[in-house]
């Protein structure tokens, strides 16, 4: 598996354009081929600040994912939301691990 986390300051006057645009990109990627995960949430603490956590059965599907026509469309338009650098680490796991709650 290969996970991925992101963080990404936006805006505060691009924020509902960011939110309404991950509609679409949730709705596309959940459906892709090796997706096993797909959220994205905004900060309490830190409005503007939001996270991504993917789950992908490879790196070759998350590749793939990343040459997506919904991909290209929000990334065409992140420059103009982003209100600092944004930040993504990519890690592979060899298997999948349950935590007993």
């Amino acid at each position: 598996m290969f996970v991925v986390h992101g963080t990404f300051p936006i805006k505060p006057d691009s924020a509902d354009e960011l939110r309404a645009a991950l509609t679409d990109l949730q709705a596309a990627t959940r459906a892709e081929a090796g997706c096993l995960s797909y959220e994205w949430s905004e900060s309490v603490e830190s409005p503007g600040t939001f996270y991504s956590i993917e789950t992908w059965d490879s790196r070759a599907s998350l590749d793939r994912h990343m040459t997506s026509d919904a991909v290209k469309a929000a990334v065409a338009n992140l420059p103009g939301w982003l209100a600092g650098a944004p930040a993504l680490a990519g890690y592979e796991t060899a298997e999948e691990i349950t935590l007993p709650l």
